[in-house]
């Protein structure tokens, strides 16, 4: 039995997804600001997992984590969509 939460399970396969649509050639169906709200999820949850694998001294996989999210703030930026900092 795996001792990962439900929470983190769900986090785990919303983060899953989201990497998933971003790298697929679909566009996003909802409005801009939902598109806005998706893309501050995704990298919120990239950090919160970051943080968690961090905590299980996983340093190379809490980089990762913490690479992906600043990536994906990254192509926000270029789509005009600003990450807050205090992500």
């Amino acid at each position: 039995m795996s001792s990962v939460s439900e929470e983190r399970r769900k986090r785990q396969h919303s983060i899953k997804e989201g990497l998933q649509f971003i790298q697929s050639p679909l566009s996003y169906p909802g409005t801009q600001e939902q598109y806005a709200v998706y893309l501050h999820a995704l990298v919120r949850n990239l950090f919160n997992e970051g943080n968690d694998i961090y905590r299980e001294c996983d340093w190379r996989g809490s980089l990762i984590q913490y690479s992906e999210a600043l990536s994906i703030a990254n192509y926000a930026k270029s789509e005009e969509i600003l990450i807050p900092t205090e992500i």
